[in-house]
């Protein structure tokens, strides 16, 4: 009986070893699912999916892949994507890999967003027909005779914008009026309002007399008129 007791005890680890051993650890590695698309949900296809900065493979039709994780290397792995151009680069995550807790597949997804903004710029400056709207300094067109002007601007998101209307040489005011602003992270549409009127000869006059009038506390020459 002790004998038959024993030969049952060796089979069940034998049956066991062999099930530890045929089974997949669940050390050994970790799946990652991994989903790309562009800001309105469209798959972004063909694009590279790395692991620690290397190319493990690319997103297929549906802008998915999936990779394995082992657990060799450092605790965490960095997972990133190569955005196609004209995007910004997604950022990268840092996971966990095959090991205590870590069990179980992970689902990432990445957005690939557009590297430069739509800017939609209407200027409405009555009586400025001509006179040139510039965008940080840059000549975009001339105020139509109706007072308007429409353009289309690209832009990086968070940059500085700078709209002004170029009056140099006319006598209009106010004189070189601009609009600032910062460009957000989406398509926007920027209304410029900025009235422009002549310079009255009145005014004029007065300051060309003024401007040619001596500077209090300044002696005249000899012999010149008081």
């Amino acid at each position: 009986m002790r004998r038959v007791l024993s030969l049952l005890w060796w089979c069940a680890g034998v049956v066991c070893l062999a099930c530890i051993a045929c089974a997949p650890s669940a050390a050994a590695s970790r799946v990652i699912r991994v989903a790309v698309s562009d800001e309105e949900g469209h798959p972004v296809t063909r694009v590279a999916v790395e692991i620690d900065g290397l190319t493990a493979i690319r997103t297929d039709g549906d802008g998915a892949a999936r990779i394995s994780l082992g657990a060799e290397g450092a605790p965490r792995a960095r997972i990133g994507v190569r955005c196609p151009e004209k995007t910004l680069e997604a950022a990268p995550r840092f996971v966990l890999r095959a090991g205590p807790g870590a069990e179980g597949p992970l689902q990432l997804s990445f957005v690939c967003r557009p590297a430069l903004r739509k800017v939609v710029v209407v200027v409405r400056a009555p009586g400025g027909e001509g006179v040139w709207l510039r965008a940080n300094g840059v000549p975009i067109g001339p105020i139509a005779g109706d007072g308007t002007l429409h353009a289309i601007l690209e832009r990086p998101p968070d940059s500085d914008l700078r709209l002004q209307l170029d009056t140099a040489g006319r006598a209009l005011q106010p004189q070189n009026p601009a609009l600032d602003l910062r460009v957000s992270d989406r398509e926007e549409l920027v209304v410029f309002d900025q009235p422009l009127a002549l310079i009255k000869e009145r005014s004029i006059r007065r300051r060309r007399v003024r401007d040619a009038s001596p500077s209090p506390g300044v002696d005249l020459a000899p012999g010149a008129d008081r």
